[in-house]
C-alpha cells in the first residue's frame, strides 16, 4: 500500500481506473539506483532520485517508496546522537563559528573522540543521516507488480462497499477477513459473493479498517478465479466511482496462485489415499464455502463430488468446548447438505450432538469407512432416481450395464439389483443378457469354435452381439488357454 498522494487514477463518467505501470525500463533504472547507494547516506539517495521525478513524480516516489521498504538503515555514530545533543546543548547557545569550534572541541575531549565523529554524529540518527546497510534485490519485473498491487491496495482505502467473488482459497480469505475484523455478508446466487463493508463507510477507526481491507486483497487475488467490485468515494470531487477487477489482470500483480494446502497432516493422508483409490467420485480440498445466514460461512474440510451427487466433510481435531459448540451448530443449521464428520477418538463428543456420519478416528481417518457411506448414499440416491424412471425394455437381448449407468447417472449395483427381479434376464460382468439369447449365442460359438479359435477373433464376434466382457465364455462352455503371454485361443471344455 503507498501513501494516498502517490495514488495514480483515471477517472471516466462513473467509473475509477488505476494506472496501471507496464514498462519496467524506469523500474531497472531505480533498482540500479538503490544498488550503488548501498553503504552511503539516505540523503544521497533521495537527491539522485529526486533527478528522475520529472519523468511522473508520483510514479517515481511509488515505485522508490516500495524500494525503501527493501532497505536496512542503520546509525553511523561513534556516540549516540541523543546523548551527544544532550551534552552540547548544555554548552550554551553559539552565537558565531568560533563558539562553535570551540564547544565541539571541548566535547569531542570529553568523549576522547576526533572533532570529525562529534560532527558526524550529531544529527546521525535523523532519517536522512541514517545509513544505507544492506538492499534486499528485488527483480524490475516484481517491483512493476508490487506496485500495481499497491496502487489497487491504495485505491480501495478510498472504498464504500466491495463485492468480491472468488473461486479457491477460501480459508485463507475468511480466515483473513475476520482476524481483520472485517464487515462481511455472503450470498449465492449462482455465484458465490461477499460484500465487505468499506473504510470510507466507517466513521471510526477509517485508516485502520482501511488498512485490513488492503490486507485482505492480496489473498483474494491469490484464488483461481476472482473478480472485485468496488465503490470508491473521492471526497474532494464528493463523488463514488466504480473499480472493477478480475482475475485476467492477475498477471500484472505480484500474487501466485494458492496451491493445495493442508491445515494438517492428517487432512494430507487422507486426501492422497483417497484420491488413489480410484472411487469415481472427485474430492476437492478447501472447496466453496457454504452461506449460513448471509453472516455465517461454513468451510467444509473436503468436499467428494461424483455427477449431480456432492457430499461434504469436516475433520475435528484440535478443540476447546468453545470451538465444537461452534462447530456443531453451524453443521446443525445445514439443512440441506449431506455431511461426513471425523472426529478424533479422543474426543468426547455425543453422537446425537451432529446430524450426519460420524466416522471416529485415532492416527489416521479410514477411507474404506468414508467410501463406504459415499457409495450408500449413491446407491439411496440411485434407487429414488431408479424409480421414477423405465431405464430398459425387456424385448432388449442385451443390456450394457455400464452405458446405463453413465447415461442415467446412477449407480451400477443398484441397476443389479433392479436386474435381478426380472426372472428373463442373466447377469454376467458388466452386461445382463436373456437366456435365450444364451442358448442361441452357445450354438453360434460351437459352429465357430470346432476345435480352438483366437481369443481376439471371439472378442470381436462378442462385440457385435453387445457383450463387452469374455467372462460369458465360462458359462456358455469354453475356456481360454494361453499359449504364451501374447497369444490365447478359445476352446470347449472337456
Amino acid at each position: 500500500m503507498l501513501p494516498s498522494e502517490l495514488l495514480r487514477v483515471k477517472l471516466v463518467k462513473d467509473r475509477v481506473y488505476p494506472v496501471f505501470l507496464r514498462d519496467k525500463e524506469l523500474a531497472e533504472e531505480l533498482i540500479r539506483i538503490f544498488k550503488r547507494n548501498v553503504g552511503k547516506k539516505l540523503k544521497e539517495l533521495k537527491r539522485e532520485i529526486e533527478e528522475y521525478e520529472e519523468i511522473d513524480y508520483k510514479l517515481v516516489r511509488g515505485l522508490s517508496t516500495l524500494l525503501l521498504r527493501r532497505c536496512t538503515l542503520e546509525t553511523n555514530a561513534k556516540i549516540e546522537p541523543r546523548i551527544l545533543r544532550r551534552r552540547l546543548f548544555e554548552k550554551g547557545f553559539v552565537i558565531n563559528e568560533k563558539e562553535r569550534e570551540k564547544i565541539i572541541k571541548e566535547v569531542a575531549e570529553e568523549f576522547k573522540i576526533p572533532q570529525k565523529d562529534v560532527e558526524e554524529s550529531f544529527l546521525a540518527d535523523l532519517e536522512e543521516e541514517k545509513i544505507i546497510k544492506d538492499f534486499r534485490e528485488i527483480d524490475a519485473e516484481e517491483l512493476v507488480k508490487a506496485y500495481n498491487l499497491s496502487i489497487v491496495q491504495t485505491l480501495l482505502f478510498k472504498a464504500t462497499k466491495i463485492e468480491a467473488h472468488f473461486s479457491g482459497n477460501f480459508q485463507r480469505i475468511f480466515r483473513a477477513i475476520k482476524k481483520l475484523g472485517l464487515m462481511y455478508v455472503a450470498r449465492k446466487n449462482g455465484n458465490f459473493i461477499v460484500e465487505i463493508e468499506g473504510p470510507a463507510s466507517i466513521l471510526k477507526l477509517t485508516e485502520k479498517y482501511g488498512t485490513s481491507i488492503a490486507k485482505v486483497f492480496p489473498e483474494i487475488a491469490r484464488a483461481n478465479r476472482w473478480w472485485i467490485k468496488a465503490y470508491i468515494f473521492f471526497r474532494n470531487k464528493n463523488k463514488t466511482y466504480i473499480f472493477f477487477l478480475d482475475s485476467k489482470k492477475k498477471n500484472i500483480l505480484n500474487v501466485k496462485e494458492e496451491e493445495t494446502k493442508f491445515d494438517s497432516t492428517v487432512e494430507k493422508d487422507f486426501y492422497i489415499r483417497f484420491k488413489s483409490m480410484e472411487t469415481g467420485w472427485e474430492i476437492i480440498r478447501e472447496p466453496e464455502p457454504i452461506v449460513i445466514d448471509k453472516t455465517h460461512v461454513f468451510i467444509p474440510d473436503f468436499k467428494f463430488i461424483k455427477g449431480n451427487m456432492e457430499f461434504y466433510m469436516e475433520i475435528v481435531g484440535f478443540w476447546t468446548p468453545e470451538y465444537l459448540r461452534k462447530k456443531i451448530y453451524k453443521l446443525q443449521r445445514l439443512k440441506d447438505e449431506n455431511f461426513i464428520i471425523a472426529v478424533n477418538k479422543e474426543l468426547s463428543c455425543s453422537t446425537e450432538d451432529v446430524k450426519g456420519d460420524i466416522i471416529f478416528f485415532k492416527k489416521r481417518i479410514p477411507v474404506r469407512e468414508v467410501v463406504r457411506i459415499l457409495r450408500e448414499y449413491e446407491r439411496r440416491k440411485s434407487l429414488s432416481r431408479i424409480s421414477k424412471i423405465n431405464f430398459y425394455s425387456e424385448r432388449e437381448e442385451v443390456l450394457n450395464l455400464r452405458d446405463i449407468s453413465e447415461k442415467l447417472g446412477v449407480c451400477e449395483d443398484v441397476i443389479k439389483e433392479e436386474i435381478k427381479k426380472s426372472s428373463k434376464y442373466v447377469l454376467i460382468g458388466s452386461s445382463a443378457v436373456k437366456e435365450d439369447f444364451l442358448q442361441d449365442l452357445k450354438k453360434k460359438l460351437d459352429k465357430i469354435i470346432k476345435k480352438e479359435c483366437s481369443l481376439d477373433e471371439v472378442k470381436e464376434y462378442l462385440k457385435k452381439e453387445g457383450i463387452d466382457s469374455v467372462s460369458i465364455l465360462e458359462r456358455l462352455g469354453f475356456k481360454i488357454v494361453w499359449k504364451s503371454l501374447n497369444e490365447a485361443v478359445v476352446v470347449k471344455k472337456d
